[in-house]
């Protein structure tokens, strides 16, 4: 299960996100987010793309899937995909 943190020594502002990674080890990354909410939401997208490695269910599209979301949740911008079919165009 995911959970976030604050730093207990008051050193950064951001929440740290604390879960287990596609290896099956306990990693804990800054989510880069100073609202709880939305540092919560990119904490759960990080542990449910884990877990889809783990199983060996993550491809390409899916990590880039949760990358965006990611992205959405913290800045509000929207990623853009392209490829080379469409630049060809």
């Amino acid at each position: 299960m995911a959970s976030i943190h604050k730093d207990s020594r008051g050193k950064s502002p951001f929440w740290y996100c604390a879960f287990y990674g596609a290896d099956g080890r306990r990693m804990f990354r800054s989510t880069k987010c100073t609202d709880r909410k939305a540092a919560l939401k990119i904490c759960f997208g990080w542990e449910q793309a884990s877990a889809q490695a783990r199983r060996k269910e993550l491809t390409a599209a899916q990590a880039r899937k949760v990358i965006a979301e990611m992205v959405a949740i913290s800045t509000g911008e929207t990623m853009s995909f392209h490829t080379v079919r469409r630049m060809a165009q």
